[in-house]
C-alpha cells in the first residue's frame, strides 16, 4: 500500500475516535432523567418504580450499583442475587430468572464469585427501554403543567 493511502486509511478510523468521557457525560445525562442519588447512595426515582417490570427492577438497581462504586461509595458494582432481589423488591426465584434472561441478552454479566454485575452495553439497552416507556408519559405531564 502506498503512502497516500495509508494516510487515508488511518483518517477513515480515526473517524471511530471519540473522548472518553463524552459517553459518560451522554449516559449521566439520560440516567440523570430517570433517578438520582442521595450522598449515602440510595436510589431516589424520577420515574415511578412501581410501573417498573421485575427485569427492570434488577437493572435499575444494578446500574445504582454501578454508580455508586464510580462515586467511591461502594467498593464494588456487582451484588450477589439475594441482596440485588431484596433492594429490588422482587422474589429470589423471579430474580434469578430475570438476571438468567439479562445474562442471556448481554445486560449483564457475572463475577467469578456468582455476583452479577450490569455491563455497559446492558446500561444503554436499559436506559433507552426506559426512555421508551416512559416518553409519553412525560409528555402528558408537560402537557398538564401549561
Amino acid at each position: 500500500m502506498n503512502e497516500e493511502a495509508e494516510k487515508k486509511k488511518k483518517e477513515l478510523f480515526k473517524e471511530l475516535l471519540v473522548d472518553d468521557q463524552k459517553p459518560l457525560e451522554i449516559l449521566i445525562k439520560r440516567i440523570k432523567k430517570i433517578l438520582r442519588l442521595t450522598k449515602s447512595g440510595k436510589p431516589i426515582f424520577i420515574i415511578p418504580y412501581y410501573n417498573l417490570s421485575d427485569t427492570e427492577k434488577l437493572a435499575i438497581h444494578l446500574i445504582v450499583q454501578y454508580i455508586i462504586k464510580e462515586l467511591g461509595i461502594s467498593n464494588k458494582d456487582s451484588m450477589d442475587v439475594a441482596e440485588l432481589a431484596k433492594k429490588a423488591g422482587v422474589k429470589y426465584k423471579t430474580a434469578t430468572a430475570r438476571l438468567s434472561e439479562m445474562y442471556q441478552e448481554g445486560i449483564v454479566d457475572k463475577t467469578s464469585s456468582g455476583e452479577y454485575y450490569i455491563t455497559y452495553v446492558g446500561i444503554e439497552i436499559v436506559i433507552e427501554r426506559l426512555e421508551k416507556k416512559f416518553a409519553g408519559e412525560k409528555d402528558e405531564n408537560s402537557k398538564n403543567s401549561l
